[in-house]
């Protein structure tokens, strides 16, 4: 076929130059990539398309490390990219590093598109940050009767009264206790019991997660189009519009009543970018992002401290 291309009048080279150009792209990349070095021991997992590996996962690797010597470096091969096993020893040093050399966001950005799961703005978009650190903390004391009135009405809902011993699935319930709490203080009280915003907000990181290792399976130039048909990227966008028809109304009533509320959804509408207030795709996605970050964090603490407590349990009546 590319014969018969570079062989007519040449009115048919464009085409071949776009067929190749990726192709040329992708293989300079893979080249380039291969011939980085480094200092550090390397392995490789099954999942990396070496079959004679012994390590079927990454865990598989760091398990065995741990267990020989937990103060190493070590590069493991990846499908999607090179992963760093760095010892904990290192952590408190990395915190203290810039941004411009150490960046969490900018390593999940290139799946960013397709997990729908940080800020719509892109990693240099600070208003979640900004809002956090300027507004919900400061308050944090005039919010707590909203806080306080909102565990007592998700404990009696979830948990029931409790006379004597009550068994309990404690993951399971306390995902739903703080995504009832904390929805009291994101997106405010019109919503937060409502129980399509409630699956919504605890859905949508897992979908998100979901998504990485199937779009793993296929190179990073190919990703773009493989999204296209590829299930799993539907599922975050779907639960975006979901997000967007709840949300309408009460955005509608906040931008035009200006009420002085304090919750998130008031502080992240003062602090979006220009024009940005009124983006309801925006603003839905704001509020994806923030109980993507806190509420499974938090039901999986309080579930170790559940834990933690029926094996201590001479700890409950100090407390």
């Amino acid at each position: 076929m590319l014969q018969h291309l570079l062989s007519t009048d040449g009115s048919m080279l464009p085409m071949a130059l776009s067929l190749l150009l990726p192709l040329v792209l992708y293989y300079s990349v893979r080249v380039y990539q291969g011939r980085k070095k480094t200092d550090v021991p390397k392995y490789v997992t099954k999942q990396s398309r070496n079959h004679e590996s012994k390590f079927d996962t990454l865990e598989d690797i760091m398990q065995e490390n741990y267990a020989k010597d937990k103060n190493h470096i070590y590069l493991v091969e990846h499908p999607h990219k090179d992963v760093h096993i760095i010892p904990a020893k290192y952590v408190d040093e990395l915190m203290q590093w810039p941004d411009e050399k150490v960046n969490f966001l900018e390593d999940i950005d290139d799946a960013r598109q397709y997990t729908k799961m940080l800020a719509p703005g892109g990693i240099h978009d600070e208003t979640l940050t900004h809002t956090i650190k300027n507004n919900l903390t400061p308050n944090l004391g005039i919010i707590m009767n909203d806080l306080q009135e909102e565990i007592d009405y998700a404990f009696a809902q979830v948990i029931g009264e409790c006379k004597d011993w009550t068994p309990s699935y404690p993951m399971a319930g306390l995902m739903r206790i703080i995504a009832l709490v904390s929805g009291r203080i994101f997106i405010g009280p019109e919503l937060n019991r409502n129980e399509e915003y409630l699956d919504c907000a605890l859905n949508f990181a897992v979908q998100g997660f979901s998504v990485i290792p199937v779009m793993r399976k296929y190179p990073p130039w190919l990703r773009p189009l493989a999204s296209l048909w590829v299930a799993e990227c539907r599922r975050p966008e779907a639960s975006i519009e979901t997000m967007k028809r709840l949300l309408a109304p009460v955005l509608a009533a906040r931008l035009a009543s200006d009420p002085r509320r304090s919750d998130m959804l008031t502080w992240i509408l003062a602090n979006s970018p220009p024009g940005r207030a009124t983006d309801l795709t925006w603003q839905a996605m704001y509020q994806l992002q923030i109980a993507t970050a806190a509420m499974h964090t938090t039901s999986n603490t309080m579930t170790h401290i559940f834990f933690d407590l029926a094996a201590h349990p001479e700890y409950l009546e100090p407390l």
